[in-house]
């Protein structure tokens, strides 16, 4: 089933490369689809790219310039990130994304698809964070009172007592953006030439970095608190998520992460569950018992946007059930296959109760998104950890 789903985005992918030679297509069920050659065409962290319901695009993802407020087309489907023409879960990107660069302050409208895997944020842009600016209103002195003044022909009268108004209250300081890096794996394992699959090797290196440089792996509780202004931010905050439920994340990632102390979350389609090259429930279990958050991915890992509104609603509903089932955890943060939504999946999750969401757009998650619309930074098996690195620093 993987590998069928793996080919169909690699015909997918070859035209992509054509277009634009650096784009990259989102892996799908085995979100292993292995294209060898290309590059990824990185959007750039830190944007705040808007898109616009009711067009189509029909080629790769085209960057607006820095600093604009660029839109783009909606009903689009983002260009995966850096995944080297890796598919989530066998999809094909329909279309891709026109993102707006680093710094733009645009905001993704609802109603929008965003496909595929997104282009990935450059390697060292780390995203900036919006800054909400502080607001100050000039008092307005009260203005000066003449002092008494003598009445002719007599004694001078005493000046008049006189009140002075208060100045205005300045208006209150605009809350600061928070800023938090969310990292975006996948499979850990050892697939050449597929940039989805990250070697346990470098997910090593990785971790041992963020141990030796400061950075604290939070929890999904933490992470919410602290994007909600209601706990105070640890030194180097960073989020840690696991898309699909390989059953390499409980083979490698698991131990790894463990011997560090580290949590993450691990988004699943309860679909997939005791599926060749997938997790179980047993060892989904375990991984919760390590410290791992486990959230909904869709029951089947479909393209949303292409299902009526009805089958939508069974596949979120269906997969927050079996996890509440089988492992206890209510679902308030959702992660779409493929990162595509449309009006209808925005509706439904707030419906559903859900509080926050994930896309695979790129760039450093900020309290400024829409909360069923918050970036990630994908993490690219084939970087180095210095440019692994660079994608999320401060």
């Amino acid at each position: 089933m993987k590998h069928m789903r793996s080919a169909f985005f690699v015909l997918a992918g070859t035209a992509v490369i054509g277009l634009l030679g650096a784009c990259e297509a989102p892996l799908g069920e085995g979100e292993r689809a292995a294209w060898s050659g290309a590059a990824a065409t990185q959007a750039p962290a830190g944007s705040g790219s808007t898109v616009e319901p009711g067009s189509t695009a029909s080629a790769v993802a085209t960057q607006a310039p820095a600093g604009s407020g660029g839109t783009a087309s909606a009903a689009v489907t983002q260009a995966p990130a850096g995944s080297g023409g890796m598919a989530e879960q066998g999809g094909t990107a329909s279309a891709a994304v026109t993102q707006a660069p680093a710094g733009s302050g645009g905001t993704a409208e609802q109603g929008v698809t965003a496909s595929a895997e997104v282009t990935q944020a450059p390697a060292g842009s780390g995203g900036t964070a919006e800054q909400g600016g502080t607001a100050s209103a000039a008092a307005t002195p009260a203005p000066a009172g003449s002092g008494g003044t003598a009445e002719q022909g007599g004694t001078a009268s005493p000046p008049p007592v006189r009140t002075a108004s208060a100045a205005p209250a300045a208006a209150p300081a605009k809350e600061q953006t928070v800023s938090l890096p969310v990292l975006n794996y996948h499979s850990i394992g050892h697939e050449p030439g597929n940039t989805l699959v990250l070697p346990p090797e470098k997910l090593e290196r990785q971790m041992k970095y963020l141990a030796d440089n400061g950075y604290t792996p939070l929890t999904l509780e933490e992470f919410l608190l602290i994007l909600e202004r209601r706990m105070p931010a640890p030194p180097k905050p960073i989020l840690l998520t696991f898309d699909d439920g390989y059953a390499d994340n409980h083979e490698h990632a698991m131990p790894i992460l463990k011997r560090y102390g580290f949590p993450a979350v691990l988004f699943l389609s309860p679909g997939s569950v005791e599926e060749a090259g997938y997790l179980d429930w047993e060892q989904a279990k375990e991984m919760q018992e390590a410290g791992w958050d486990i959230q909904p991915h869709g029951m089947t890992h479909p393209h949303l946007p292409r299902l009526p509104a009805e089958r939508q609603r069974e596949e979120i509903a269906e997969a927050a059930r079996l996890i509440q089932e089988n492992l206890g955890t209510e679902s308030v943060v959702f992660c779409y296959p493929y990162g595509e939504y449309n009006r209808d999946t925005l509706k439904i999750l707030k419906e559903e109760g859900f509080r926050y969401a994930f896309t695979i757009a790129q760039g450093r998650t900020t309290s400024a998104q829409p909360p069923l619309q918050l970036k990630r930074i994908y993490v690219n098996g084939s970087h180095s950890v210095e440019t692994w690195s660079r994608s999320f620093a401060p």
